[in-house]
Protein backbone atom coordinates (compact mmCIF):
# COMPACT_ATOMS: atom_id res chain seq x y z
CA UNK A 1 0.00 0.00 0.00
CA UNK A 2 1.65 3.50 -1.56
CA UNK A 3 0.61 6.53 0.87
CA UNK A 4 1.70 10.22 -0.97
CA UNK A 5 3.35 12.03 1.63
CA UNK A 6 4.08 14.88 -0.37
CA UNK A 7 5.25 14.55 -3.93
CA UNK A 8 8.62 13.38 -3.60
CA UNK A 9 8.39 11.38 -0.47
CA UNK A 10 6.15 8.27 -0.13
CA UNK A 11 5.55 5.76 2.38
CA UNK A 12 5.41 2.07 1.09
CA UNK A 13 4.04 -0.64 3.40
CA UNK A 14 5.13 -4.25 2.15
CA UNK A 15 3.93 -7.01 4.73
CA UNK A 16 5.85 -6.12 8.13
CA UNK A 17 8.27 -3.89 6.15
CA UNK A 18 7.69 -0.57 5.67
CA UNK A 19 9.82 1.96 2.90
CA UNK A 20 10.17 5.30 2.80
CA UNK A 21 11.22 5.83 -0.48
CA UNK A 22 12.60 9.46 -1.54
CA UNK A 23 11.96 10.27 -5.50
CA UNK A 24 14.48 13.43 -5.94
CA UNK A 25 17.54 11.89 -3.89
CA UNK A 26 16.55 8.38 -5.73
CA UNK A 27 16.24 6.66 -2.22
CA UNK A 28 15.06 4.13 -0.24
CA UNK A 29 15.01 3.06 3.42
CA UNK A 30 15.86 -0.56 2.51
CA UNK A 31 18.98 1.35 1.33
CA UNK A 32 18.57 -1.45 -2.08
CA UNK A 33 17.60 1.48 -4.14
CA UNK A 34 20.92 3.84 -3.23
CA UNK A 35 23.40 0.03 -3.46
CA UNK A 36 22.48 -1.08 -6.63
CA UNK A 37 20.87 2.14 -8.21
CA UNK A 38 18.05 0.11 -9.29
CA UNK A 39 14.25 0.76 -8.23
CA UNK A 40 13.66 -1.62 -5.22
CA UNK A 41 10.11 -3.36 -4.86
CA UNK A 42 9.04 -0.07 -2.85
CA UNK A 43 10.11 2.60 -5.11
CA UNK A 44 8.34 0.35 -8.04
CA UNK A 45 5.42 0.74 -6.18
CA UNK A 46 5.86 3.91 -5.76
CA UNK A 47 6.68 5.35 -9.37
CA UNK A 48 3.40 3.05 -10.29
CA UNK A 49 1.41 5.04 -7.92
CA UNK A 50 3.22 8.15 -8.98
CA UNK A 51 2.57 7.38 -12.71
CA UNK A 52 5.99 8.37 -13.34
CA UNK A 53 7.93 6.27 -16.37
CA UNK A 54 10.36 3.45 -14.66
CA UNK A 55 13.09 4.07 -16.39
CA UNK A 56 13.85 7.31 -15.16
CA UNK A 57 14.71 5.78 -11.61
CA UNK A 58 17.89 3.60 -12.61
CA UNK A 59 21.53 4.59 -13.23
CA UNK A 60 22.24 4.79 -17.22
CA UNK A 61 24.48 2.15 -17.05
CA UNK A 62 21.37 -0.35 -17.10
CA UNK A 63 19.78 1.45 -20.20
CA UNK A 64 19.75 0.31 -23.32
CA UNK A 65 20.87 3.82 -25.17
CA UNK A 66 24.21 3.21 -22.97
CA UNK A 67 24.91 -0.78 -23.82
CA UNK A 68 24.35 0.30 -27.23
CA UNK A 69 26.78 2.98 -27.22
CA UNK A 70 29.92 1.47 -25.29
CA UNK A 71 29.44 -1.45 -27.76
CA UNK A 72 28.98 0.76 -31.15
CA UNK A 73 32.74 1.98 -31.59
CA UNK A 74 35.27 -0.47 -33.13
CA UNK A 75 37.39 -3.48 -31.54
CA UNK A 76 40.07 -4.15 -32.47
CA UNK A 77 41.86 -7.35 -32.33
CA UNK A 78 44.44 -8.44 -30.50
CA UNK A 79 47.45 -9.42 -32.62
CA UNK A 80 50.01 -12.32 -32.81
CA UNK A 81 52.09 -12.75 -29.48
CA UNK A 82 55.14 -12.44 -31.93
CA UNK A 83 53.98 -8.83 -32.67
CA UNK A 84 53.61 -7.61 -28.71
CA UNK A 85 55.67 -5.02 -27.68
CA UNK A 86 56.83 -6.08 -23.79
CA UNK A 87 58.93 -4.74 -21.72
CA UNK A 88 61.75 -6.42 -20.97
CA UNK A 89 61.52 -6.12 -16.93
CA UNK A 90 58.20 -7.51 -17.33
CA UNK A 91 59.78 -10.57 -19.98
CA UNK A 92 62.63 -11.11 -16.99
CA UNK A 93 59.87 -11.89 -14.09
CA UNK A 94 58.84 -15.60 -13.21
CA UNK A 95 55.51 -16.20 -11.59
CA UNK A 96 54.82 -18.65 -9.61
CA UNK A 97 51.73 -20.46 -9.13
CA UNK A 98 50.20 -20.00 -5.45
CA UNK A 99 51.87 -22.23 -2.65
CA UNK A 100 49.85 -25.38 -2.79
CA UNK A 101 48.18 -26.86 0.82
CA UNK A 102 46.79 -30.22 0.56
CA UNK A 103 42.76 -30.53 2.12
CA UNK A 104 42.56 -32.07 5.28
CA UNK A 105 40.72 -35.64 5.55
CA UNK A 106 40.48 -38.31 2.30
CA UNK A 107 40.43 -37.18 -1.19
CA UNK A 108 36.90 -37.23 -2.82
CA UNK A 109 37.22 -40.31 -6.02
CA UNK A 110 34.28 -38.36 -7.91
CA UNK A 111 35.06 -36.78 -10.73
CA UNK A 112 33.22 -33.61 -11.91
CA UNK A 113 32.36 -33.43 -15.30
CA UNK A 114 32.36 -29.89 -16.92
CA UNK A 115 29.64 -28.80 -19.49
CA UNK A 116 30.80 -29.95 -22.72
CA UNK A 117 31.78 -33.43 -21.44
CA UNK A 118 28.82 -36.07 -21.47
CA UNK A 119 29.41 -39.88 -20.61
CA UNK A 120 32.61 -41.78 -20.77
CA UNK A 121 32.79 -42.54 -24.69
CA UNK A 122 31.78 -45.88 -24.50
CA UNK A 123 28.78 -46.94 -26.18
CA UNK A 124 27.25 -50.40 -24.57
CA UNK A 125 26.09 -52.74 -26.49
CA UNK A 126 22.89 -55.56 -26.27
CA UNK A 127 24.28 -59.09 -25.30
CA UNK A 128 21.31 -60.60 -27.87
CA UNK A 129 21.23 -58.47 -30.62
CA UNK A 130 24.62 -56.64 -30.06
CA UNK A 131 22.57 -53.11 -31.12
CA UNK A 132 23.67 -50.12 -29.03
CA UNK A 133 20.49 -48.20 -27.02
CA UNK A 134 19.51 -50.93 -24.77
CA UNK A 135 20.54 -53.67 -22.99
CA UNK A 136 19.49 -57.06 -22.84
CA UNK A 137 16.23 -56.81 -20.71
CA UNK A 138 14.41 -54.31 -22.57
CA UNK A 139 15.49 -55.91 -25.78
CA UNK A 140 12.63 -56.77 -28.32
CA UNK A 141 14.52 -59.11 -30.91
CA UNK A 142 13.96 -61.82 -27.98
CA UNK A 143 12.82 -63.97 -29.34
CA UNK A 144 9.73 -65.90 -27.37
CA UNK A 145 9.51 -69.75 -26.29
CA UNK A 146 7.26 -71.76 -28.84
CA UNK A 147 5.75 -75.22 -27.84
CA UNK A 148 7.31 -77.44 -30.20
CA UNK A 149 11.33 -77.00 -29.16
CA UNK A 150 12.23 -76.79 -25.59
CA UNK A 151 13.59 -73.53 -25.05
CA UNK A 152 17.31 -73.92 -24.21
CA UNK A 153 17.26 -72.48 -20.64
CA UNK A 154 14.66 -75.13 -19.48
CA UNK A 155 15.44 -77.97 -21.66
CA UNK A 156 18.41 -79.28 -18.62
CA UNK A 157 16.32 -78.93 -15.71
CA UNK A 158 13.30 -80.73 -18.06
CA UNK A 159 15.57 -83.59 -18.15
CA UNK A 160 16.96 -83.55 -15.31
CA UNK A 161 13.04 -83.52 -13.96
CA UNK A 162 12.45 -86.95 -16.01
CA UNK A 163 15.26 -88.54 -15.08
CA UNK A 164 14.88 -87.90 -11.41
CA UNK A 165 11.14 -89.28 -11.67
CA UNK A 166 11.94 -92.40 -13.72
CA UNK A 167 15.17 -93.53 -11.11
CA UNK A 168 12.15 -93.29 -8.71
CA UNK A 169 9.82 -95.54 -9.99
Amino acid sequence: MVRPIDSVNFNVKDGNKDGLVNFSEKTCSCMKFQVNKLSCRHALAAIRYAKKPFPDFCRDCYKTTSWLEAYSGIIFPVGHPSEWNIPQDVRLKVVHPPPFRAQAGRPKKKIFKSAGEHGNGKTRNCTICKQSGHNRQNCKNLQPCQAPQPCPSTTSTTSATSATSATSK
